[in-house]
């Protein structure tokens, strides 16, 4: 009887099962990618010796005090600095890592791709990290100059991966960098010798042993190295590499578990009302089976049986896709951030999991109906359907009484929504629940496309930063404002900060602009920057604690010093968590520090740069080769580059959110056309008379059709109101340190939501309504004689 039921309504079962194998094989996808990244992570790391702890600065003692700490395997030195970096005609910013020579350091290895190690004795040389060299095409015997002090020409001997950069984040607050603007190269440490000291910093690497309670070690470490005066301190979780690379990895695990769950909870729905029509239409067929001795327990079985079936084959095909999806997207993410070593697992837990993901939802959503038909008593089953509300006017009509006043097919059409109160309930829950899918997806595209515009179209509304080997001064100011299509140039400097409070130390940048800058807009409450202490993101708040009149010391590393202000107000903005102060604020600080010419050392361009906006009636393209022509400049960064690397990068994130509103838009369609299927089947004793009574099929078909486009528009004002809910709560849950986001609502995509539904009801009226014109009448009526 199960086979046969399910061919009869073989659309409406297939409609349930499609959904549950969406739901399952996005819960597989997104799960096995999870795991797939975090072990490929972790064996890189492994295999590369990744630091668990980064510490910048401190005392000749600080090696000696981390050695000894309980569960520390190594510790390490080396120098870093920031320095322009000239590569053929492009001059970028580089970042230079001082490494042993011959041999590869014993934390934070580099896994060489082509070419070789550096060698003592050939000259100047550098490996050159994979992400830049794969920008430039550099490869071994290519050449560059480090354009700092005399100028040093370096030959590129290999090219190789990094535990630290398999994101090439430059900083915490920079996880986005322009690859053509920004690179790393490991050198000898000994050539770090002939830069500026401004822009060298001394590090401490840390390696922890296997099995260690991490927690307990980072917390030493960190007190030793504060201890020591150590002006920053990174753990690897923090490291901004690592960290962006989290972002992904949590976004699979909040998503494996997020969506999947919304369309199992649409597809145990769809079953619910499949199954509780089915079995209100076959209240005589169960009647005459418990009259005839069939217990309520097979009866129960036999309902239960529907949802058990159609979850099992479901999820079976549900949780094989997902494996190989999940397969194929670990494999392409990898291959695209060039990740060096890649795992691939079929897990059992995911297949079980997966499985049992559509098992519940089809027995839970068919427990109810089962129930409901073992309940049935036999006499009053096989009395058949009787009216159990008096006619009169509906609802609606009382509110608005003109409508009485209707042709009656409008006011059968009004009423038949009152008359059949479960019939109705169940059309507009599913118009809720298909909203919330579509808006789910289509607000979080709305709400990523908001970060990126408000970003670079109201906050940071800059067009370029120069670059100069000259001090960045009024001089070069001028002569970068002469140049015709430039309307304003300031200059601007970003350091590397971080503060530390109750042992809990954040990386960030400080950025310094001056008073009266038009490169930034201020979203802090007063709008503007302070005459007198400092701005930060307002995340601050979450990560260390502090408040607007809490005074906060800031580590600087590249000058080696500390200053301390008053942390005035918040800004709100949706990239990172960096500090503003003002120029003149910030050289009276660090003077104050000891510092004999603040002035003069903010002036060097390995400190400053000089933003530039544009007349946008002149050719950018135009503009910034005039810049680059004047003398001292080095380079001119487009700073729309920075834009365009972000749409690329978010076109991955617009096509996963397409996916999602097309998976979205299928289950609603299912939700939907199980609903009005079934609609139409239960009334088409309704449906006969009316016809035998002479109705037309065309006035059939328009109150079918108003009836459901009426259900669907009171389902719509819900529907989009916990959409909205909802889609807020999974916008929130990706906040983090790179990314502050807010549900951000286009009114197009609420409009467009709404006409989808009327779209869908519309298309999932169609079988419905030829049901209609193919109704038997005599058929009907001999079925409702039996």
């Amino acid at each position: 009887k199960r086979r046969r039921d399910i061919r009869r309504q073989k659309w409406q079962f297939l409609a349930v099962g499609v959904t549950v194998a969406i739901g399952v094989m996005m819960f597989a996808a997104t799960y096995d990618s999870y795991r797939n990244l975090t072990v490929s992570y972790e064996r890189t790391y492994e295999r590369l010796a990744f630091a668990d702890m980064t510490i910048t600065g401190g005392s000749t003692g600080l090696v000696d005090a981390v050695a000894g700490i309980e569960g520390v395997e190594a510790v390490t030195v080396r120098h870093t600095a920031e320095v322009p970096i000239t590569i053929g005609t492009t001059t970028l910013r580089g970042r230079l890592i001082g490494m042993p020579v011959p041999d590869q350091p014993k934390i934070n290895k580099i896994d060489v791709e082509s070419g070789r190690y550096l060698t003592a004795g050939t000259g100047p040389g550098a490996v050159a990290e994979a992400h830049v060299a794969n920008t430039f095409e550099l490869s071994p015997g290519s050449t560059l100059q480090i354009v700092a002090g005399p100028g040093i020409d370096v030959t590129v001997v290999g090219t190789a991966a990094s535990p630290e950069y398999l994101w090439p984040a430059a900083s915490t607050q920079e996880i986005f960098v322009d690859p053509k603007q920004f690179g790393v190269f490991f050198v000898d440490d000994a050539l770090l010798e002939n830069v500026p000291p401004s822009v060298a910093v001394t590090e401490t690497l840390v390696l922890y042993a296997d099995g260690v309670d991490v927690e307990s070690v980072d917390a030493a470490v960190r007190s030793a190295a504060t201890d020591s005066g150590a002006t920053s301190i990174l753990t690897q979780a923090d490291q901004p590499s690592n960290s962006a690379l989290q972002l992904d990895v949590n976004g699979f695990e909040q998503m494996s578990i997020a969506f999947p769950l919304l369309f199992l909870t649409a597809a145990g729905m769809a079953m619910y009302v499949l199954l509780t029509r089915t079995v209100f239409s076959q209240r005589t067929v169960i009647g005459t089976l418990r009259a005839s001795g069939v217990s309520a327990r097979d009866l129960l079985r036999h309902y239960l049986g529907f949802g058990l079936w159609i979850g099992t084959v479901s999820a079976v095909v549900g949780v094989l896709l997902g494996s190989v999806a999940g397969a194929l997207m670990t494999s392409a993410y990898t291959s695209a951030l060039s990740i060096p070593d890649t795992v691939v697992s079929f897990r059992p837990l995911t297949i079980v999991v997966g499985v049992l993901f559509g098992v519940v939802a089809g027995a839970l959503s068919a427990m109810l109906p089962a129930r409901g038909a073992s309940r049935i008593a036999p006499a009053e089953a096989m009395r058949g359907e009787s009216p159990l509300l008096s006619g009169g006017r509906s609802l609606i009509e009382k509110l608005i009484p003109p409508l009485s006043s209707l042709s009656v097919r409008t006011r059968m059409t009004l009423r038949g929504i009152g008359r059949a109160k479960r019939r109705s309930f169940s059309t507009i829950l599913g118009v809720v629940l298909a909203l919330i899918l579509v808006l789910a997806s289509g607000l979080m595209i709305d709400s990523m496309i908001n970060v990126v515009n408000r970003w670079f179209n109201v906050i940071s509304v800059q067009d370029a930063n120069v670059i100069a080997s000259r001090p960045v001064d009024a001089a070069l100011l001028a002569d970068v404002t002469a140049v015709v299509g430039v309307t304003r140039a300031e200059k601007v400097s970003n350091l590397g900060a971080s503060i530390t409070t109750d042992g809990v130390t954040f990386g960030t940048s400080l950025q310094a602009f001056e008073a009266t800058t038009v490169m930034h807009t201020w979203t802090n409450p007063s709008g503007e920057l302070p005459a007198s202490g400092f701005l930060a993101g307002a995340g601050l708040a979450d990560k260390l604690g502090v408040a607007p009149g809490d005074q906060v010391r800031i580590n600087i590393p590249t000058l080696d010093t500390s200053i301390t202000l008053e942390l005035v107000e918040f800004v709100d903005e949706p990239l990172g968590i960096p500090l503003y102060i003002r120029y003149d604020v910030l050289e009276s600080a660090l003077r104050d520090a000891g510092l004999e010419d603040p002035e003069s050392l903010m002036a060097e361009p390995y400190v400053t740069t000089a933003m530039t906006t544009f007349d946008p009636s002149i050719n950018r393209d135009t503009t910034i080769a005039a810049i680059q022509g004047v003398p001292g400049v080095l380079s001119v960064q487009d700073a729309r580059s920075l834009y365009d690397l972000l749409q690329e990068f978010l076109a991955l994130f617009y096509l996963f959110g397409g996916f999602m509103l097309a998976f979205g838009a299928v289950i609603a369609y299912s939700l939907m056309f199980n609903t009005v299927s079934m609609n139409v089947s239960e009334r088409s004793s309704e449906f006969a008379a009316l016809k035998a009574s002479g109705m037309s099929n065309r006035t059939i078909a328009w109150m079918v059709a108003g009836e459901n486009f009426l259900l669907t528009a009171i389902g719509i004002v819900p529907g989009i109101a916990l959409g909205t809910w909802v889609s807020a709560k999974f916008i929130e849950s990706f906040n983090n340190d790179a990314f502050t986001f807010s549900l951000s609502v286009n009114p197009l995509t609420i409009v467009a939501a709404i006409l989808s539904m009327f779209v869908v009801a519309f298309v999932s009226l169609i079988p419905g309504i030829r049901s209609v014109k193919r109704l038997d009448i005599g058929r009907v009526i001999r079925e409702r004689a039996a």
